[in-house]
């Protein structure tokens, strides 16, 4: 049998309030339990990291809280400054706010954005604990305890450490060649030493006297952009085959 009558969808809202099940019969909406309460901390020094960085800590952390079931509540970042201080904006928050108890959780990428030193991993961890918080690291996918943040903190303490001392040493380097990274220092001249066996700076009198010259012309009340082309007008020879900018 076929009729060309159109299809009556019937909702059931015209139904007699018998049909439908009393309040007290329909399942309550769930609050999210305090003890899942979770917030993320993020961090990026100035050393070869941006806005991006953050961005990308709070996406793995916020990966590592829909796997374990928490519920974020919130985010902290900490932007252009190091792990070696605790002096930092949005960790002070964060460190207030947990006394607060507005969480339970606090998930880190790794524990060095949480901090750079030993000393400030123990004193955030513990206080952590002392409030009935947990400390998460999103990198390791686990909570911590005392013995992971001091084995960690020791050894992002170390790396630091290390990066420091490599960065000076090569400080050291550049200036026994006569080199500021890889360029020479204007006015003055790598020279091998006889007699000390080593790479020496000496004064290379041409250009030292055009160093000398600039800053008299500048002492004097000349810009540096007219002491630029006063030089560059200068033939070739005279400027020491250089072609001078405002950073000379």
């Amino acid at each position: 049998m076929t009729t060309n009558a159109p299809f009556e969808v019937r909702t059931g809202e015209d139904l007699p309030s018998i049909y439908w099940p009393p309040a007290s019969a329909l399942p309550e909406k769930k609050p999210v339990q305090a003890s899942k309460l979770a917030v993320i901390y993020s961090r990026f020094s100035t050393d070869n990291q941006h806005e991006t960085s953050i961005e990308r800590q709070e996406g793995d952390c916020r990966l590592y809280i829909g796997e374990h079931g928490l519920a974020l509540v919130g985010t902290y970042a900490d932007r252009g400054i190091s792990g070696t201080t605790d002096e930092r904006e949005a960790l002070e928050r964060l460190r207030e706010d947990g006394k607060k108890g507005l969480f339970t959780h606090v998930v880190v990428e790794s524990l060095d954005r949480l901090a750079r030193t030993l000393k400030i991993a123990i004193e955030i961890f513990e206080e952590l604990l002392d409030h009935d918080i947990i400390l998460h690291d999103a990198e390791e996918n686990r909570p911590l305890s005392i013995i992971d943040v001091g084995h960690k903190g020791a050894s992002a303490q170390s790396a630091l450490e290390l990066l420091k001392r490599r960065s000076q040493s090569g400080k050291r380097r550049n200036a026994a060649l006569g080199t500021f990274g890889i360029a020479n220092c204007f006015g003055y001249e790598r020279h091998w030493d006889d007699d000390k066996q080593c790479l020496i700076w000496r004064q290379h009198e041409k250009e030292a006297a055009l160093v000398l010259e600039a800053f008299e012309l500048c002492a004097s009340g000349v810009s540096i952009a007219r002491i630029r082309d006063l030089f560059n007008a200068r033939p070739l020879a005279e400027r020491c085959g250089r072609t001078f900018t405002r950073s000379f």
